[in-house]
Protein backbone atom coordinates (compact mmCIF):
# COMPACT_ATOMS: atom_id res chain seq x y z
CA UNK A 1 0.00 0.00 0.00
CA UNK A 2 2.85 2.39 0.84
CA UNK A 3 4.51 1.73 -2.53
CA UNK A 4 1.31 2.70 -4.37
CA UNK A 5 1.00 5.87 -2.28
CA UNK A 6 4.59 6.84 -3.07
CA UNK A 7 4.08 6.24 -6.80
CA UNK A 8 0.87 8.28 -6.74
CA UNK A 9 2.65 11.11 -4.92
CA UNK A 10 5.29 11.14 -7.67
CA UNK A 11 2.88 10.81 -10.59
CA UNK A 12 0.27 13.40 -9.56
CA UNK A 13 2.50 16.50 -9.78
CA UNK A 14 3.84 15.29 -13.13
CA UNK A 15 0.28 14.87 -14.42
CA UNK A 16 -0.76 18.34 -13.23
CA UNK A 17 2.37 19.86 -14.76
CA UNK A 18 1.59 18.15 -18.07
CA UNK A 19 -1.91 19.68 -18.02
CA UNK A 20 -0.45 23.13 -17.39
CA UNK A 21 2.10 22.77 -20.22
CA UNK A 22 -0.72 21.66 -22.53
CA UNK A 23 -2.75 24.76 -21.69
CA UNK A 24 0.27 27.00 -22.27
CA UNK A 25 0.82 25.39 -25.68
CA UNK A 26 -2.85 25.94 -26.51
CA UNK A 27 -2.61 29.62 -25.61
CA UNK A 28 0.54 30.06 -27.71
CA UNK A 29 -1.17 28.45 -30.71
CA UNK A 30 -4.29 30.58 -30.20
CA UNK A 31 -2.13 33.72 -30.10
CA UNK A 32 -0.62 32.78 -33.45
CA UNK A 33 -4.10 32.24 -34.91
CA UNK A 34 -5.25 35.59 -33.50
CA UNK A 35 -2.15 37.31 -34.93
CA UNK A 36 -2.87 36.01 -38.42
CA UNK A 37 -6.56 36.99 -38.16
CA UNK A 38 -5.71 40.51 -36.99
CA UNK A 39 -3.18 41.01 -39.76
CA UNK A 40 -5.65 39.76 -42.40
CA UNK A 41 -8.30 42.12 -41.02
CA UNK A 42 -5.82 45.01 -41.06
CA UNK A 43 -4.88 44.34 -44.68
CA UNK A 44 -8.55 44.31 -45.74
CA UNK A 45 -9.80 47.22 -43.59
CA UNK A 46 -6.63 49.35 -43.30
CA UNK A 47 -6.99 49.39 -39.49
CA UNK A 48 -7.06 47.02 -36.56
CA UNK A 49 -10.37 46.34 -34.79
CA UNK A 50 -10.99 49.09 -32.27
CA UNK A 51 -8.56 51.59 -33.84
CA UNK A 52 -11.47 53.91 -34.58
CA UNK A 53 -12.37 54.24 -30.87
CA UNK A 54 -11.02 57.34 -29.13
CA UNK A 55 -12.72 56.63 -25.82
CA UNK A 56 -10.99 54.91 -22.92
CA UNK A 57 -13.69 52.22 -22.91
CA UNK A 58 -12.89 49.18 -25.01
CA UNK A 59 -15.59 46.64 -25.77
CA UNK A 60 -13.58 43.43 -26.22
CA UNK A 61 -16.60 41.45 -27.39
CA UNK A 62 -17.31 43.88 -30.21
CA UNK A 63 -13.64 44.18 -31.21
CA UNK A 64 -13.17 40.41 -31.46
CA UNK A 65 -16.60 39.77 -32.98
CA UNK A 66 -15.62 41.77 -36.07
CA UNK A 67 -13.04 39.06 -36.74
CA UNK A 68 -15.78 36.42 -36.93
CA UNK A 69 -18.50 38.24 -38.93
CA UNK A 70 -19.29 38.97 -41.75
CA UNK A 71 -15.91 37.77 -43.07
CA UNK A 72 -14.59 34.88 -40.98
CA UNK A 73 -11.04 35.85 -40.09
CA UNK A 74 -11.59 33.57 -37.07
CA UNK A 75 -14.02 30.65 -37.13
CA UNK A 76 -14.95 31.27 -33.49
CA UNK A 77 -13.89 33.33 -30.49
CA UNK A 78 -10.96 31.56 -28.88
CA UNK A 79 -11.60 30.37 -25.31
CA UNK A 80 -9.28 30.92 -22.36
CA UNK A 81 -8.11 27.48 -21.18
CA UNK A 82 -7.14 28.95 -17.79
CA UNK A 83 -10.59 30.50 -17.13
CA UNK A 84 -12.58 29.07 -14.27
CA UNK A 85 -15.86 29.70 -16.08
CA UNK A 86 -16.63 28.82 -19.69
CA UNK A 87 -17.61 32.40 -20.60
CA UNK A 88 -14.44 33.97 -22.11
CA UNK A 89 -15.63 37.50 -21.22
CA UNK A 90 -16.03 37.12 -17.46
Amino acid sequence: MAVIAILAAIALPNFLDAQFRGKVSRVKADHQVMDVALEQYCVDCKAYPGDYLDTGYVDHKANIKVLTTPVAYLSHILPDPFALSQDPWQ
